[in-house]
């Protein structure tokens, strides 16, 4: 993969010019749990709720927030081990897949919590993600992000800017206004350090930075805003000084996508 300078910068400021809201300014954000978690981290975003999974025991629970945070629930999800980075299920809707291991993505059903698929991803697998009906999914491994079709065939990869492994990443189909496919990663050991955003060639479109000072990143999906009005949006899973698990939504300009003179220019850079 050639990287070059100028391209990031020219595809920056088309993104500056299409008008969306900035990226990176907190929405709202809920305490999920005021105790730390043994193990987890994962945050899922469907049309009605939030959920996060952690393991509390031996047994990882889907637990089941309204958007503004109040608790709804919890189920068990049997089968899992280890789990981090949940995200959307090419399954469709009904289904989220979650990183299990370093070996695994597994699928599960949200009304019940029953296991419904799985995929060896080889091993060294620290990251999942996938945007709700793209022909693709994406996974981290090592300093690579590596990208799939949905029957779990190769497509391409390439090299994070930092050669720093992705600990979570979740893909957006729009981004400060402007439609397509965006990976957007939280490095791995990531305080202090910007959400990187990619296109599927491997282009780093922008960065930004990550919200607060004491909290450190875990998991993120991108999903429907709430309010409905600001599109879709970032939702990440944060440790608080090690004491508390909270949600954050995070504008990524995810409105109406428009359509302005320069999309095509960056089209063509993406490819």
């Amino acid at each position: 993969m050639r990287r070059g300078i100028p391209v990031t910068i020219t595809v920056c400021a088309a993104f500056a010019a299409a008008g969306a809201r900035g990226a990176g300014s907190v929405i709202n954000s809920f305490l999920a749990f005021e105790a730390q978690i043994v193990d987890g981290g994962g945050v899922y975003r469907d049309a009605h709720y939030v959920y996060t999974i952690f393991r509390v025991g031996l047994i990882f629970y889907l637990y089941r927030f309204t958007p503004a945070g109040t608790p709804y629930g919890k189920r068990p999800l049997y089968g899992l081990a280890d789990a981090c980075d949940a995200d959307h299920s090419p399954r469709g809707g009904g289904y989220f897949g979650v990183r299990a291991g370093e070996e695994y993505i597994l699928h599960y059903t949200v009304s019940t919590g029953s296991l419904a698929a799985s995929w060896h991803s080889g091993g060294l697998t620290t990251a999942y993600g996938h945007s709700p009906g793209s022909p693709y999914f994406y996974v981290g491994k090592r300093e690579y992000i590596y990208r799939y079709t949905t029957n779990g065939s190769f497509v391409s990869s390439f090299k994070t800017w930092t050669d720093e492994w992705p600990k979570s990443i979740a893909v957006a189909p729009v981004y400060e206004g402007v439609s397509g496919e965006f990976v957007l990663m939280f490095p791995y050991e990531p305080q202090f350090k910007p959400v990187h955003v990619y296109a599927p060639s491997g282009s780093l479109v922008a960065t930004f930075p990550a919200p607060g000072h004491y909290e450190l990143p875990m998991c993120n999906v991108c999903g429907p805003g709430y309010p409905p009005s600001y599109g879709t949006t970032l939702w990440c899973t944060f440790w608080h000084l090690w004491r508390e698990v909270w949600v954050y939504q995070i504008d990524i300009g995810g409105n109406t996508a428009v359509a302005p003179a320069s999309v095509g220019r960056i089209k063509a850079l993406f490819k």
